[in-house]
């Protein structure tokens, strides 16, 4: 997303906004877009997905988006297990988390992890 389409998406009174989803990584935002898109609007996030991110994007979301119940993220190998066990315990009401693993080297790790961190949540 360019710096005048993130002009013209910031124009958008989206205070109430509780889904936001992003399907296609041809049209994903850079992280310093919807890092900046989140620190005004992310409070009320319930619902979110966005099919690549990283460590820093996982962070910020976890500090913006408190209220968040469903995240889809897409992880790699380069994310942290660390960084990635905190990024679960900050989102105090998930409820459901679904993560693009496939091809990752810590696949199993990353199940292991989102279980032992999360007994209640429904790893789909």
């Amino acid at each position: 997303m360019s710096e005048s389409n993130y002009n013209k998406f910031n124009e958008l009174n989206l205070s109430k906004l509780e889904v936001l989803i992003f399907n296609n990584d041809v049209i994903q935002p850079t992280n310093n877009t919807l890092i900046r898109f989140l620190d005004t609007r992310g409070t009320n996030i319930k619902i979110f997905s966005i099919k690549n991110s990283d460590n820093l994007l996982n962070n910020y979301i976890a500090r913006s988006c408190q209220n968040i119940k469903e995240i889809y993220t897409g992880l790699d190998s380069h994310t942290n297990l660390e960084i990635y066990e905190m990024f679960i315990k900050e989102l105090q009401y998930l409820e459901s988390i679904k993560n693009n693993i496939s091809g990752n080297s810590n696949e199993k790790n990353y199940l292991k992890l989102s279980k032992i961190v999360h007994k209640k949540i429904f790893i789909k």
